[in-house]
This record gives structure tokens, C-alpha cells and sequence, in this order.
């Protein structure tokens, strides 16, 4: 079994949980009681070699995953114990869940109830995070205040036996009013910002704002439309307005396709009511869509 000692921890490269565009999540274990983490390994050679404000950018991405996900302590988010950083690489030892929620779904009929569980549970974790307030000590001691997620998709919402839990904090972004009214007004912030969190994310999740890279005044609009295509895809298996892959596709195509589109809502057996929920969690028009207080206090949870 190939194992590597990093810390209080032995990582079993033999055992891969995931892989993305950063490096990899390998199994660990702690030394001194055995008890099972994630690692997520960066490699730091794949930013090191981009220009100098990629670099930047990807730096603070992976300061702000490591401290948010470090001081989110929510039962419905994923854990991160801690993180070390050497010459090569940088660890994140986090909380092992059982397997996606997409797998999740695949291996379990979800009734009402089932449904109903796992969304309000994200949508109280989407709210925990709106409402925190943190101080990075990696960026000077920087004041945030409310954290927005702008990735949600199944593969970032792991399961521990029935509880979900977001995950992969690496797009996220303060959504205080101060911060970005700072942001539209200089320049190489905006850069930043329009280049790694709005124009960014995974193509099938993103609000329409999102793909045209446009500043919304209510960041997490943005977290309740990924989370309306979701559940939309839990009510229906299948994609509410994308047929089949994205390799074709960009994000003018895509926004273009919501706003064409009308999505339709065939019968299900399902509660009636999660119909009127997706409906106003999937308004392309920002300003008429679900907030997370809406979503909360809407007649399906009740």
C-alpha cells in the first residue's frame, strides 16, 4: 500500500477519491487514532507557471478555501481540520463523506421527505454562510462578512449516512455590500473578480449572471439557482434546459438557452408544491428570484 507521512497524517495514494483541475483528494489517516480524512492535494507547479495575476488570483482562491472552509462550522458543511503547505504541494485534511449526492441519488429513491431534508438542510447551510462573518488572518486580518459558494453542483455536496454537506469552497466569495462596491470601483480587483468567481464555475449550475460574468447586488441568488437546478434534476433526472454535455457548448450558448427557453415542469408524483419552489429558484431575472429566506419559508417545507 503506498503511503506518505505529511503531518500527523498518512496519505494512501492507492486510495483516490477524486481528481480535478488543482491535483487530486486521496484517503489519510491520523497517526496517533487511525480515524479516516480526506486530502486534498494542489499542486502548486500547475499556478506557479500561469502569469502573474492568475498566480494571484489562485492563491487567494485557495486562502479563502482554507479559511472558510476551516471557520463554516455547520453540520451540513464539510469540515476542514487543517492545512499544510510545503515545498510542492498544499494539503487540505477535511471530513470523509460517503460519496457524492449525485451518487447518493443514483443508489436511493428519494420519496418527499427525502427531498425535503437534504434541500432545506443546504438552504440552512447557504444561509449560515450568508449571515457569517469571519477575519482572515492569510490576508492581513481582511474583514468578511457573508460567504457566497458560486460552484454548487452534486459533486460538491457529499453524503455522510443521510446528511448532506457542501463542499470545495475554492470559487467563493465575501458578498458584503462594502466589498463589492470596492470591487466595481477598481480596476484590478474587478479583473480578479470578473475573471475567477462570476465568469467562472461549472457550466450547468451557473445563473445567468453568472455566465455573463455580470455583479448582481445579491450574491446568493446566485447559490439558489445552482441549488434550483439541483433539485430540479432530483425531481425530473434530467437537466432542466441543457440536453446531454456541455463540450459544444459555452457560456453565451448556455445563457442564451435560458433565455429562450421556457423549462417545463411535466406531471410528477412528487409534492406539487416543489414545482412552485423550482419555478421561483430558477427565475433568469435576478431580482425575481428566490432569496434563501424565501426558499426557506416556502409552503413545501411545511
Amino acid at each position: 500500500m503506498e503511503k506518505k507521512k505529511v503531518g500527523d497524517y498518512y496519505l494512501y495514494f492507492d486510495k483516490l477519491l477524486g481528481k480535478g483541475a488543482f491535483g487530486e483528494v486521496v484517503l489519510g489517516k491520523r497517526i496517533d487514532n487511525n480515524a479516516s480524512v480526506a486530502v486534498k492535494i494542489i499542486q502548486k507547479q500547475f499556478f506557479e507557471g500561469k502569469q502573474q495575476f492568475e498566480c494571484i488570483g489562485f492563491k487567494k482562491s485557495i486562502q479563502r478555501e482554507v479559511v472558510f472552509q476551516k471557520s463554516l462550522n455547520h453540520k451540513n458543511i464539510i469540515q476542514m481540520y487543517e492545512a499544510k503547505e510545503t515545498k510542492n504541494n498544499i494539503y487540505m485534511f477535511m471530513e470523509l463523506g460517503d460519496c457524492t449526492l449525485l451518487e447518493y441519488q443514483q443508489k436511493n429513491k428519494l420519496n418527499d421527505e427525502d427531498i425535503k431534508k437534504i434541500i432545506k438542510q443546504l438552504l440552512q447551510a447557504l444561509q449560515h454562510m450568508v449571515n457569517f462573518e469571519l477575519t482572515n488572518p492569510l490576508q492581513n486580518n481582511k474583514q468578511y462578512y457573508g460567504i457566497c459558494h458560486l460552484d454548487l453542483k452534486p459533486q460538491n455536496i457529499l453524503m455522510i449516512g443521510n446528511i448532506p454537506k457542501i463542499t470545495d469552497f475554492g470559487m467563493s466569495i465575501q458578498m458584503n455590500q462594502d466589498q463589492i462596491s470596492e470591487i466595481k470601483t477598481t480596476s484590478d480587483e474587478l479583473s480578479l473578480t470578473h475573471h475567477f468567481y462570476l465568469g467562472k464555475g461549472s457550466l450547468k449550475y451557473m445563473s445567468y449572471e453568472q455566465l455573463l460574468g455580470e455583479q448582481i447586488p445579491e450574491l446568493e441568488k446566485i447559490d439558489v439557482w445552482s441549488l434550483g437546478v439541483i433539485l430540479y434534476e432530483i425531481i425530473y433526472g434530467k437537466h432542466p434546459y441543457i440536453q446531454g454535455g456541455t463540450s459544444q457548448l459555452n457560456q453565451i450558448k448556455i445563457a442564451k438557452m435560458i433565455q429562450d427557453k421556457n423549462i417545463e415542469f411535466p406531471p410528477t408524483n412528487y409534492n406539487k408544491k416543489v414545482i412552485d419552489l423550482i419555478k421561483g429558484m430558477l427565475q433568469s431575472d435576478y431580482s425575481k428570484r428566490f432569496n434563501l429566506r424565501d426558499c426557506l419559508n416556502h409552503p413545501f417545507f411545511n
